[in-house]
Formats: C-alpha cells, structure tokens, sequence
C-alpha cells in the first residue's frame, strides 16, 4: 500500500472535467464517489464559479443601492437656473468603472462641453477617462479601472452657453 496514486484518464477542457483513475488505496471516494470519478465543479462544490469577466457581471443591490444614493446626492447639489454653467463635485464610490450623472432636470438644449478632472489625494494612481453621451439629461464618466479607493473626488465641470 506505499505507491498509491492517481491517474488521469481524461481531461475535457471545455467542458471543465477530469476523469480520474484511483488506482489503490488510501483513496477510495472523491466527494462520496467511488471508482471512476468526473471531477468537474458541482463534483468539489464549485457549482458557483464561473469565469464570467468583470466588466459582465450584474451589479450587486448594495452597489446598486450606493449608486442611486450617489444620484440623489448629486440631484440636491445642483441647482440650475437659465445658462449657467454647471459645477459639482462627487465623492466617487469604491469599485466603479463607470458613472452616468443625470442633471436635477432636463437642460432646454445640450451642453457645450463637459469636462472632469480627478481629485487624488490617497495614492499615486492615476485613472484615465472619458466624457460621452453628452445629452440634455446628463452624460456618461468611463474610467480607465475600477476605482481603488472611496476617497477620490470628481469635480465637473458642464459648459452650457
């Protein structure tokens, strides 16, 4: 019983498996199996794991949640009259890629520019963006990561005249 082992008697890469051949003792079941064994992610209780990248995965209630927070924050920040411009500042949340600012009411015609600089006093990190699908209800910030840090401020500037 000193030269136990494990053989591999088939390996289906898209499918995720591994059939396995246990050749002797000590190991007698893999997960309450016995003899030839498939090992795939249900098997070893992966039945959860995907590798679904990032950028596709839905956004959870609590982000969710902190995002429409962060909408109404900003709605009661500005207050609009005829042709100014508009300035405000947003304390960016942890983990986002992307923000879409709404105005507090829908501008009479689409600004001019809109132009957004991040503030970075926590680290030396530097996160590229961009401004797009500017419209007369708000725009779209893409930026070049997820954000690493709760502490990164966004001051916006919205050119209406």
């Amino acid at each position: 019983m000193a030269n136990e082992f494990v053989t591999v008697v088939e390996e289906n890469v898209i499918e995720k498996t591994i059939t396995l051949e246990i050749s002797s003792f000590p190991v007698q079941s893999v997960n309450g199996q016995v003899g030839f064994v498939t090992i795939d992610p249900s098997t070893i209780g992966l039945q959860n794991v995907d590798n679904t990248r990032d950028i596709d995965k839905p956004v959870s209630n609590p982000v969710m949640n902190a995002l429409n927070q962060l909408k109404q924050e900003i709605l009661s920040m500005v207050q609009l009259t005829a042709n100014d411009n508009i300035n405000f500042q947003i304390q960016l949340p942890y983990g986002i890629d992307e923000l879409r600012v709404s105005y507090p009411q829908t501008l009479q015609v689409e600004p001019v520019s809109v132009y957004c600089f991040i503030e970075n006093n926590v680290d030396e990190i530097v996160y590229e963006h961009s401004v797009s699908e500017i419209t007369k209800e708000g725009f779209l910030i893409t930026f070049s990561d997820f954000l690493s840090s709760d502490q990164y401020l966004l001051n916006v500037e919205v050119e209406r005249s």
